[in-house]
């Protein structure tokens, strides 16, 4: 309940900022390609999709602020014994909210660099979590990510923007030291300012 009022004051509160300031905020759509690894497990790296919607504020030209909702979905693959593979699949929903700084504030015109440093907040909506040889007992049902990336980001026009980048996320699924999952993702956003 307190993560929905969070969720509901944030979005009221980006789109109170964003009216009548030009060129300072943007909402849009985002898609996330990305290798999923778990440390601590003898399993391969995976595929995995995210895809959603975003809002971005610049508080300044060198501050700005954002947030999110988005479907995770990603598999967790481990060879068993006799050569056979396993897979454990997840969908997630994500509320992340993050902090971006200009790396580059004094650029006109051309396109900008931002780090990003955020968290996410994560429901599993469904999880096949199959028996295998490591016994990853206490599987939780909401999950925390901290989140770091690089993104550039272009502008289309005088009303779309495109971004592109890199986002490191990473969360433990599991109540005990077991199964962290590390997410290395592309961002790709369509936004419209």
């Amino acid at each position: 309940m307190k993560t929905s009022i969070l969720i509901i004051s944030l979005i009221l509160l980006f789109s109170t900022l964003g009216i009548g300031q030009k060129d300072q905020f943007e909402y849009g759509i985002s898609t996330f390609p990305s290798l999923t690894f778990a440390w601590n497990l003898p399993k391969e790296p995976s595929a995995s999709f995210s895809g959603g919607v975003f809002c971005n504020y610049n508080i300044s030209n060198l501050l700005g602020i954002g947030g999110a909702l988005e479907y995770k979905q990603f598999n967790l693959k481990q060879k068993q014994f006799l050569g056979r593979t396993s897979r454990n699949l997840f969908e997630i929903v994500k509320f992340p909210v993050w902090a971006s700084v200009n790396l580059n504030p004094k650029s006109e015109g051309k396109p900008k660099s931002y780090l990003i440093i955020g968290y996410s907040f994560g429901k599993i909506l469904f999880s096949d979590a199959a028996e295998f040889e490591y016994n990853l007992t206490g599987l939780v049902d909401r999950v925390h990510f901290g989140k770091i990336g690089l993104e550039s980001r272009i502008l289309l026009g005088d009303k779309h923007q495109f971004t592109i980048g890199q986002h490191l996320d990473f969360t433990n699924i599991y109540d005990n030291r077991y199964g962290r999952i590390v997410d290395f993702q592309i961002v790709i956003r369509i936004g419209r300012i």
